[in-house]
């Protein structure tokens, strides 16, 4: 295994013969915006302006995809107490039917006295 003195004088002797990185220098940022850098330092004004679009669409898609699954979780978590509680006020219904006392209701379903009363 390299270290990273050994990754960054193989990486700066060897860097103009990868094409992408290299799976051993993936686990750095550092490495990846070496690699990154030289691999554009070539580049005309419009490649480089193509490619920072690119890597700016890249990084709104991945941002994007963030907050939609952000959002979604959260969504999911709403309906979730929501069809508890609805679950929740069905059992109380229940056992209020069954003649069991507001009290106890309450105790075993975590409502309030005035909410099995409403029941």
């Amino acid at each position: 295994m390299l270290d990273d003195v050994e990754k960054w004088l193989f990486l700066l002797k060897e860097s103009v013969f990868f094409k992408e990185v290299p799976a051993e220098f993936s686990d750095g940022d550092d490495f990846r915006s070496f690699f990154n850098a030289s691999t554009t330092a070539g580049f005309s004004k419009e490649e480089r302006m193509k490619y920072d679009k690119d890597m700016i669409t890249q990084t709104d898609i991945e941002i994007i995809k963030e907050e939609a699954v952000a959002e979604g979780l959260e969504k999911g978590l709403k309906q979730g107490l929501e069809q508890g509680r609805i679950a929740v006020l069905q059992i109380a219904r229940n056992l209020k039917a069954n003649g069991m006392s507001a009290e106890m209701i309450a105790q075993v379903t975590g409502l309030t006295a005035e909410e099995v009363e409403k029941l």
